[in-house]
């Protein structure tokens, strides 16, 4: 399993095996992605790359085009060799087939799901179609304009910079890709659910605040909510307080029911939430319903409940994911 659900493979990696070179270019690329991504995503995480020797009279075959079917994005290599193989085209645009019909588009929000890492000075107007759009990222002298400008050698300070901004991108494109997946499930889910006796349970719907720090935790959450029928919608950000607060506002007005999941993420960032939720409430003249959960090893206090301004905030735990009836005062 993935890191996104659905999907065999959470990356495609296109390349053209001439710039493997004798120094393992793309080999050693690829191990220092993985772990550097992984430490920003999931060890969950899983990148596919075609390591046998092929060559340019090589029938495409069926292997590569099932890794693309599976694959949540492409990472291009673009280079001279790349623009040059028909084997490397071709698997862009299986992949831009892919997404005009896989039901997700060619980007999710803002963020490309086709990445142009750029391994030489390729003209622009020879990239493939789908590069454009975004400037890419940089894995070679950008002060070269005339000629081939040389790969930055692998195991260089360039080239790890490059990998870090490179995976931090990747990870948010992900996150953000696992949260739109999650939020689909979540609109997807009956709105009742009936008894063995014809009696039917009403589902209500809760934002599930998590910092992606937490993205485990708050999928234990979501689960727990699923088995009692409630919607859940991802709202997840980044190391900046600030981040999607105008997204998280919008959604929290409409759903007025809130879980801020408390784990790895400190708690400067838990207070700025509640913070917002308070003046929501305030502004808007409405009751909203804020819960906390405190992942492992944290544990709510013994009253349940705090006070936070004139907002009162449900304490949850690992001890209260398998009782219902934990939940009932903030989902009530």
């Amino acid at each position: 399993m993935a890191y996104l659900p659905g999907f065999e493979h959470d990356i495609f990696i296109s390349y053209s095996h001439l710039n493997e070179g004798a120094d393992r270019w793309v080999s050693r690329f690829h191990e220092r992605l993985e772990a550097v991504l992984k430490q920003h995503a999931s060890k969950e995480l899983k990148i596919w790359r075609d390591t046998r020797r092929l060559d340019g009279g090589q029938l495409f075959d069926r292997t590569i085009e099932t890794a693309i079917e599976g694959s949540g994005l492409l990472l291009a290599l673009n280079s001279h060799a790349h623009r040059e193989s028909d084997y490397c085209q071709q698997e862009v645009q299986w992949f831009c087939d892919k997404t005009n019909k896989d039901g997700w588009g060619s980007s999710i929000g803002d963020r490309k799901r086709i990445i142009n890492a750029m391994l030489d000075n390729l003209p622009f107007k020879d990239w493939h179609p789908a590069f454009s759009g975004a400037s890419g990222f940089y894995f070679h002298d950008k002060t070269v304009d005339v000629g081939i400008a040389p790969s930055y050698r692998p195991g260089s300070a360039k080239f790890r910079n490059s990998i870090d901004e490179l995976a931090i991108s990747l990870a948010l494109t992900l996150r953000a890709f696992k949260q739109e997946i999650h939020n689909r499930e979540s609109e997807q889910l009956a709105s009742d659910k009936t008894d063995g006796n014809g009696h039917t349970f009403p589902s209500s719907s809760v934002l599930l605040d998590t910092h992606m720090k937490d993205d485990d935790y708050a999928m234990e959450v979501r689960n727990a909510l699923r088995s009692m029928n409630v919607k859940t919608y991802f709202n997840q950000s980044d190391d900046d307080p600030g981040e999607s607060l105008e997204n998280f506002g919008a959604r929290l007005k409409k759903l007025r029911r809130i879980i801020i999941v408390f784990g790895n993420v400190k708690e400067s960032w838990v207070l700025h939430r509640f913070g917002v939720a308070s003046e929501i409430a305030n502004g808007e003249k409405t009751a909203l319903k804020v819960g906390v959960y405190y992942a492992p090893p944290r544990s709510k206090g013994n009253g349940g409940q705090l006070k936070i301004g004139s907002l009162t905030v449900y304490e949850l735990d690992q001890a209260d994911l398998q009782n219902p009836q934990a939940w009932q005062p903030l989902l009530g």
